[in-house]
């Protein structure tokens, strides 16, 4: 009797359709499974690249604002060099007028005073 319920229960197509509905109702939920596991690695993955591409916008807007900053820096710095090179120019010229003023001064006193000793010494000599 048990072989003859086995294979009837086998052969049965009512049996045999629920048993396939079944399969293809735990392939179907297996694959939506897969899916929605698909679904959320992508949204974690979106999720990281988008955090990592915003770290790296920040990272970029930073070295530029470095850069930046070191630029004008630099700049200052060559302001600031130009500025002393010139104040030194202005004073050396300053200091060499003040240096040529002195010795045509003590050049026209010396040549003064050469003059005034011909002149007492061409009064001695008249008398």
């Amino acid at each position: 009797m048990s072989d003859d319920t086995s294979g009837s229960s086998q052969s049965d197509p009512r049996k045999l359709a629920e048993d396939d509905a079944r399969h293809q109702a735990g392939r179907e939920k297996e694959w939506q499974q897969a899916e929605a596991e698909k679904r959320v690695y992508a949204e974690k993955d979106a999720r990281h690249k988008h955090s990592m591409e915003k770290e790296r916008r920040v990272a970029e807007s930073i070295k530029r604002d470095h850069a930046e900053k070191d630029a004008r820096r630099k700049a200052a710095d060559e302001n600031a060099r130009q500025q002393v090179e010139e104040e030194s120019r202005k004073h050396a010229t300053a200091d060499a007028v003040t240096e040529a003023t002195a010795r045509l001064s003590v050049g026209s006193t010396s040549a003064s005073c050469v003059s005034e000793e011909r002149h007492v010494g061409d009064s001695a000599n008249a008398f």
